[in-house]
């Protein structure tokens, strides 16, 4: 898996973060996306969630935490959002969309999870559907998810 445009994920990425209003919340922050295996997401998942099983992405809050200073030059990272491509992949072809789609979902659903929304209710999961159908539209009108991200499995570079 790679990233074919960076400018454009990040694009993408500025203008899901001014739909959740995060970019009020983390001015001049990074956040770094991580693409790990099924095996390493179970285990994220039990480790920091106590859920079983895997999942397709979790977020992590780094603003209150302990976080290690940036190299000199960079933002500091006020969170990570994991995501396995493979979970991707298996949606894909269950709810017929392309991997690529899926995970720009993923992205927006550890956006959204970052500022704040959560779906353990059915009145929640209901609240953050909304929310990732809203962006996902505007983020489609403006990109295709297959011009930013390849899903060839080879690293970022």
């Amino acid at each position: 898996m790679r990233v074919v445009s960076k400018k454009k994920l990040n694009l993408m990425i500025e203008l899901a973060l001014r739909d959740t209003g995060l970019h009020r919340q983390m001015p001049g922050s990074a956040i770094n996306l991580v693409f790990v295996s099924k095996h390493q997401i179970r285990r994220l998942n039990q480790e920091y969630l106590n859920h079983a099983g895997p999942t397709d992405v979790i977020a992590f809050d780094l603003r209150n935490g302990e976080a290690l200073a940036p190299p000199a030059g960079e933002k500091p990272v006020a969170a990570e959002i994991y995501i396995c491509p493979q979970i991707a992949t298996e949606a894909a072809n269950r709810y017929q969309t392309s991997p690529q789609e899926e995970i720009a979902l993923y992205i927006v659903h550890g956006l959204l999870h970052l500022a704040g929304y959560r779906d353990h209710s059915l009145e929640r999961q209901r609240e953050m559907r909304a929310a990732e159908q809203r962006i996902m539209a505007r983020l489609k009108a403006e990109f295709k998810p297959e011009e930013i991200i390849a899903l060839d499995y080879k690293t970022i570079p």
